[in-house]
């Protein structure tokens, strides 16, 4: 039976169609420990340190969605993404207090840090998603923030502190692994159901314990080693109702490994000791005052050493573009990883003198500025190359006879047929938030080289949704006559399994056959 074949096609007046390819390099984590210089005993800073989130940010079940074809080093390079950009709910950016005392060899200390209201989550306000992820990233994304991971002891503080005790969400699909993006889906959504039925009384942002295990800071991390997990995560928790965690402390499982009941709980590394300004680092440390924070003893690497790295990897590609002499054309390429990044641009692998950032402007465009555009990213760690970007210049003008840009329903001034009804048609269909892979790697569709506004709207085709069967479909516009010479011209996007030329696809074949209609006795395909 064949897979499901998607055919997406953009009719703009346009060129080509170009091939892509990418050199995926290994991708590796550095994680780094940050100690915090508090020369003043207040606290100024009680919220995540994170840029406002985008208006255009994906929300929850799109990111998501988007997972579900990525592999999980792609992955972990997009959380990190979303989290730097700031796609994380308003209602988790404001931490919460929590104030524990204890007596130490005779001698009161009360402490109060300020830890995320839930788990890590990406997406909007009420459209969120909590990621699971591994230590590595975990521990990454803390650093970034000025942020530590818990101890089993503050586990269980927060517990004790919070306003919203859940129960666990437990999966045992037998369709799918535990530790794969539908389970975390799953997880989330039912997550999501219980927690809106406390939102009454208990808003957004309250302190929510239950629903999750815990990535712990803790000696298990070092010592104690279980012989299939040489560098462990360290998990803990998911606390029911009665106060007893369904997961001791346990390090079993390598440095990679994540399952759907995984989540990250941050934890501000400043902190209020006695009235004056510390970390929660210096705590963890000391043989005197780490029993406030730990019950396990002074914990001497209180962090996850990373001894890998994590070299660019880019989001957002640099777009074909094909226009008309003279004008100004802008290519641009977001990344994530190890900043500080360094860019420079090239024309058909030749280094472009002074293009070090990542938009290149190109003013006054000739045939001259014709090629194949690429962006080369560096940090200290690595290398990684865009995938090409393809210049057009038209020198050729042809009066308009017909134009659609798509971003419409305009379905009344076409003619569709198909060989079968196993197919769908969406009109002005938005592949924005549509992903797909490349060699392994995951991005999303980017906007058709030749629109005006930066839109990704288009007609949308599916055929062999259910049948399995050869379907075709076939559209061309209504009532319109054409004389002496003209150009079809049009941008399109097909995506087939499998790497670069089809390279271990399988399932159906995609193709399109595009041409002219004409009245006499040749057809110009």
């Amino acid at each position: 039976m064949l897979d499901s074949i998607v055919f997406y096609i953009w009719i703009n007046p346009m060129s080509s169609i170009f091939q892509i390819f990418t050199k995926r390099s290994q991708r590796k984590f550095l994680s780094f420990f940050i100690a915090l210089v508090l020369p003043s005993a207040t606290l100024e800073a009680q919220t995540l340190s994170l840029p406002q989130r985008p208006t255009n940010a994906l929300t929850g079940s799109q990111f998501s969605t988007a997972l579900l074809s990525m592999t999980q080093t792609t992955r972990e390079y997009w959380v990190l993404y979303e989290v730097s950009i700031g796609n994380v709910p308003s209602w988790m950016r404001t931490l919460v207090p929590i104030t524990v005392s204890n007596t130490i060899n005779g001698t009161s200390h009360t402490v109060t840090y300020f830890a995320l209201p839930d788990y890590l989550a990406i997406g909007s306000d009420t459209d969120y998603f909590q990621e699971p992820m591994s230590p590595i990233l975990a521990q990454h994304i803390a650093n970034l923030l000025g942020c530590t991971l818990p101890t089993r002891l503050m586990v269980n503080q927060i517990w004790t502190n919070s306003t919203v005790k859940m129960t666990a969400n437990t999966f045992n699909p037998t369709s799918y692994s535990i530790d794969t993006v539908p389970v975390f889906i799953l997880e989330n959504t039912a997550n999501r159901s219980e927690r809106n039925t406390t939102t009454n009384t208990k808003p957004l942002g309250a302190l929510v314990s239950g629903d999750k295990k815990d990535i712990i800071i803790s000696s298990l991390i070092y010592n104690s080693l279980q012989g299939q997990a040489p560098k462990p995560v360290v998990i803990y928790g998911w606390i029911q109702p009665n106060g007893s965690p369904i997961q001791p402390a346990y390090n079993g499982h390598g440095e990679t490994y994540m399952d759907y009941s995984h989540g990250t709980r941050l934890i501000q590394m400043a902190v209020m000791l006695d009235g004056a300004a510390n970390t929660v680092t210096n705590i963890l440390t000391s043989a005197t005052l780490n029993p406030l924070l730990s019950d396990e003893g002074a914990i001497s690497v209180p962090y996850y050493t990373v001894d890998s790295s994590l070299t660019p990897f880019v989001i957002t590609q640099p777009v074909s573009q094909s226009v008309k002499p003279g004008k100004t054309v802008q290519l641009n390429v977001t990344v994530s990883g190890d900043p500080p990044f360094t860019y420079q641009w090239k024309l058909n692998g030749i280094s472009i003198g002074g293009t070090t950032n990542p938009t290149l402007t190109l003013t006054n465009v000739q045939s001259s500025s014709v090629g194949t555009y690429t962006v080369v990213v560096n940090n200290v760690y690595g290398a990684t190359t865009s995938i090409p970007a393809i210049l057009r210049v038209n020198t050729t003008a042809f009066p308009l006879l017909f134009s659609d840009s798509l971003t419409s329903d305009t379905s009344s001034n076409w003619n569709f047929f198909a060989a079968t009804s196993d197919y769908t048609m969406n009109w002005a269909y938005d592949f924005g938030l549509t992903a797909y892979s490349w060699n392994g790697a995951a991005y999303f569709i980017p906007i058709a080289p030749d629109t005006t506004d930066g839109s990704t709207r288009a007609v949308r085709f599916t055929v062999n949704n259910s049948s399995g069967m050869v379907t075709a479909v076939n559209i061309y516009p209504k009532g319109q006559s054409f004389s002496n010479n003209f150009a079809l011209k049009f941008n399109m996007w097909i995506n087939y399994p499998g790497g670069a030329n089809g390279s271990g696809a399988t399932g159906s074949t995609e193709y399109s056959v595009c041409g002219i209609n004409h009245t006499g006795n040749e057809v110009n395909w």
